[in-house]
């Protein structure tokens, strides 16, 4: 069975957002998701959240698995990736951070240092899964559309990057998002390659 694990971001929950439509929407193709409920979302802890991801999957078919994030969600996802030995189906990583945000405050540069503070293992992460797919909004004033930049140029792939929406989320109005429900189908259902068989008197 493929399943859907989606993991938020800071000072958010499994009913923020798009996340309460997209289990909708994935459970009317009977696609089992669970949107997690991250440990102290107000000041989260890196070891705590990848924890949080840990116990979600350990009994899951990885294989079968798509992980998807959302803003501090995203370098969560990344840094599990990094320790984990298992292999998914997919990854969609949405509005992530991947680096210190000049224009933030400080507490949350304080917060994203223990994501971000160090270099990620891009090579690690990106023998993870196949299929990796990275969104963003062009107009996103938290978090700067270079991230998803980098973060696509070092996992190999294209950022799908959305001309309105900014940082995606709640406050922006943001409870639906028709992209990441396109990608997460596309990789549990792929199109498969088929040959025409030409017709007869062609």
């Amino acid at each position: 069975m493929k399943k859907v694990f989606i993991v938020h971001g800071l000072m958010a929950g499994p009913d923020s957002g798009w996340f309460p439509w997209l289990v909708s929407e994935l459970n009317k193709e009977s696609i089992h998701v669970k949107a997690l409920s991250m440990p102290n979302t107000n000041n989260p802890k890196k070891k705590a959240w990848v924890e949080e991801i840990k116990r979600a999957v350990e009994n899951e078919k990885t294989e079968d698995v798509v992980l998807v994030g959302h803003s501090l969600g995203v370098p969560t996802i990344l840094r599990f990736l990094e320790e984990t030995e298992s292999d998914f189906l997919g990854i969609v990583l949405v509005s992530g951070a991947v680096k210190q945000i000049s224009k933030a405050n400080l507490i949350i540069q304080t917060i994203l240092k223990r994501f971000v503070g160090k270099d990620f293992n891009w090579e690690k992460i990106k023998s993870k899964s196949r299929n990796i797919v990275v969104i963003h909004g062009k107009d996103d004033k938290k978090v700067p559309v270079e991230h998803a930049e980098i973060l696509a140029e070092n996992l190999g792939t294209r950022p799908i990057v959305l001309e309105t929406g900014r940082h995606l989320s709640s406050r922006e109005s943001c409870y639906e998002l028709p992209e990441v429900l396109e990608v997460i189908l596309e990789i549990i259902h792929p199109v498969s390659d088929y040959r025409a068989t030409p017709q007869e008197g062609n």
